[in-house]
């Protein structure tokens, strides 16, 4: 799910930038309303930034900023971070942000202003329907997802083509949010929620479980290791589910379709055969397409009540990771070998900071 600009001189893979002596350093860029970039810009300090895979707003943040930008008056920043190594070089962008919430602070070497920075995923949020907003029996689903992105004026979007269309009309109450319309329609068809990648294209394709995706990243501890020996490590197995089941109710001419999905695997901790018993979760409903799309969904949910339970907080050298991304973790100290998830991702300006990050376990097969 990564999406970053790599140079041409490195693949940031091989991480030689990272794990050989190197230097690193900020920019930040200036861009209109739609992504195209204005200019460099300087004057900008103290930045940090937050990639949340739990959130609808996945990225936020702030900076500090002494110049002549009016920034609220309709430009983005984004930040790109920047590591070399002799004639090593990788970079990549860390999303593109919306300004907001200035603050002025006054002093004796200037007055810069401080910035509190969402996603562009925000603009999505801050429109609200005046009306009740219905979407027809029979429409593509992804097709309506692109038409509101267009109609809203915020065409800059990369999502993967379906053929599934709506089996009864959805209708969403005056007041609803078009991130929450758009999230419904790409989970009726078992895609990802919306989100912004680091040049702030709006993003979703077919869901695909953790135990599927591709390893981004392996974290180790040997010479080539770039996270610190000391992390923490949480377990919470409290009321897991084994089984879950999804109702998509129907209409006149469509009936209602049911999805479920139960962990009968013996090497999982919490299935029916570990545990002895059926645990289901609270049943869904949800606007579904097809009975198809309806237990996809299912085991879907099922993997993700699941993942809450062992978690790892590591600091290490800034890599290009995000939410969702899946990477290995390895600790021969404390015998941990594992296959887990991204959630969240801290980053801050500072010389010589590391990357905050917060992993989950994959579990089942």
């Amino acid at each position: 799910m990564s999406s970053v600009i790599f140079s041409d001189l490195i693949d940031p893979r091989t991480y030689d930038a990272l794990t050989d002596r190197h230097e690193e350093y900020w920019t930040y860029q200036r861009l209109d309303r739609n992504l195209n970039l204005i200019e460099e810009v300087d004057g900008v300090d103290a930045c940090s930034v937050e990639l949340n895979f739990n959130s609808d707003v996945r990225g936020s943040g702030s900076f500090s900023y002494l110049g002549s930008i009016d920034w609220r008056k309709g430009n983005l920043i984004r930040p790109v971070y920047t590591v070399k190594a002799g004639d090593s070089v990788a970079s990549w962008p860390l999303g593109v942000y919306v300004p907001m919430s200035p603050q002025r602070k006054h002093g004796a070497t200037g007055s810069p202003w401080e910035f509190q920075m969402y996603d562009r995923m925000m603009l999505l949020r801050d429109i609200k329907m005046s009306n009740t907003y219905t979407a027809a029996k029979g429409i593509n689903a992804i097709g309506r997802v692109k038409y509101l992105l267009t109609f809203w004026g915020l065409p800059q979007y990369v999502i993967d083509d379906s053929d599934e269309v709506l089996r009864t009309a959805i209708t969403w109450e005056p007041g609803t949010t078009v991130l929450r319309i758009v999230n419904d329609l790409l989970a009726a068809v078992n895609y990802f929620s919306i989100y912004a990648d680091g040049n702030g294209y709006f993003r979703s394709q077919p869901y695909q479980r953790p135990q599927d995706r591709a390893v981004e990243f392996g974290f180790v501890d040997d010479e080539k290791g770039i996270y610190a020996p000391e992390f923490t490590e949480d377990y919470d197995d409290y009321a897991v589910p084994n089984r879950v089941v999804v109702v998509s109710e129907g209409d006149s001419d469509a009936p209602a379709i049911r999805g479920f999905a139960q962990d009968n695997d013996p090497n999982s901790p919490f299935s029916t055969v570990t545990t002895g018993r059926i645990l289901t979760a609270e049943p869904e409903s949800v606007e579904l397409t097809s009975e198809a799309v309806a237990m996809a969904y299912a085991k879907r949910r099922l993997g993700e009540l699941q993942q809450i339970t062992s978690g790892f907080d590591i600091e290490h050298a800034p890599i290009p990771l995000v939410g969702g991304d899946v990477v290995t973790f390895a600790n021969s100290t404390s015998d941990i070998s594992i296959r887990a998830v991204v959630q969240k991702v801290s980053y801050s300006s500072e010389l010589g900071a590391l990357c905050s990050t917060t992993l989950r376990e994959v579990v089942g097969a």
